[in-house]
């Protein structure tokens, strides 16, 4: 979830734009028209379920229409930031609990037959005076959102997830503990092409020019991913905007937010967070490796062609 003015957080390390745009020699990703996908699945992120604004009903109203029209899909990722958290604000217990009850009331309505993976993100986490409160952090977040662990990974159709908790350190960051597991992890399961999920963002365009707003152990992460090339595509959200990059042989997808501008107007009245309007995206990934992730603006309005 992005400062509401959209300002930088002063916490993070400055990525150079060499270091991740000036590419001497830039490939296209790989043609795969004529392939079919060995599976498709939805990554929606930042929905930050609220009882304003009639948030609940159109978040519902996304996730029908996603099913109505890709019945096959029996894959969601949900990329963190599933309920609201009042900026600067202390919730009471009672807020808490509320937005937490919105988001089972939606998603075992609309997603009970089909597995929804999540991550953490910021907006997720609350956290009373007292320690010991049940709704106190992470664990709290863990049994709302169904999860074993803060971060994991699973395997399905010959593709390898990694699931990560970017909320280490005050956010953007993995920690010593999360990146040996994520070595250990990924060095035994080469064999497979993997899917990266991720609340902030690892590599993103959108968060110049101090790039504050994606993971602050970046180098090490992309380092990570230079050792093992069979990591080829990382989903984000946290900032709330479409980007897209693509860096040494991985797509870093950042898509967007369910709820725009947290379900407010926006910046056209629609819920838009500067010029990306909320929506969701549709991701197919193939047998050789190769993937496809389209963001759809959700209600549906005139758009540009966006698959990457």
């Amino acid at each position: 979830m992005p400062p509401r003015a959209y300002a930088a957080h002063n916490n993070s390390r400055s990525l150079s734009t060499g270091s991740l745009l000036s590419i001497p020699q830039v490939q296209r990703p790989a043609n795969i028209s004529g392939h079919e996908p060995v599976l498709r699945l939805v990554h929606f992120t930042d929905a930050h379920l609220r009882t304003e604004h009639d948030a609940p009903a159109r978040f519902r109203g996304m996730l029908r229409h996603i099913r109505r029209n890709n019945p096959d899909i029996s894959l969601f990722l949900n990329g963190g930031g599933s309920i609201y958290m009042p900026d600067g604000g202390h919730p009471s217990r009672e807020y808490v609990e509320r937005e937490w009850q919105l988001w089972k009331d939606c998603t075992n309505a609309e997603l009970s037959d089909v597995s929804l993976r999540s991550c953490l993100g910021e907006g997720d986490l609350f956290y009373p005076d007292d320690a010991t409160d049940p709704l106190h952090g992470k664990p709290c977040a863990l049994r709302q959102l169904g999860m074993e662990s803060a971060y994991y990974s699973f395997s399905s159709e010959g593709w390898h997830f990694c699931v990560l908790d970017s909320m280490h350190d005050g956010g953007g960051a993995l920690g010593e503990e999360q990146m040996s597991w994520l070595k250990f992890d990924l060095d035994h399961n080469r064999h497979l092409p993997v899917l990266v999920l991720s609340h902030y963002p690892i590599a993103a365009f959108s968060t110049l020019p101090d790039h504050s707003a994606m993971h602050r152990d970046w180098e090490e992460i992309l380092a990570l991913f230079n050792a093992n090339p069979n990591v080829k595509i990382c989903l984000s959200g946290h900032t709330h905007l479409l980007d897209r990059v693509w860096y040494n042989g991985v797509k870093y997808c950042c898509n967007g937010s369910a709820g725009g501008h947290y379900w407010e107007p926006g910046e056209d009245g629609l819920s838009a967070c500067k010029q990306t309007p909320p929506g969701y995206a549709l991701v197919e990934l193939y047998k050789d490796g190769s993937s496809r992730c389209k963001y759809v603006p959700y209600p549906i309005r005139t758009q540009v062609e966006n698959s990457f």
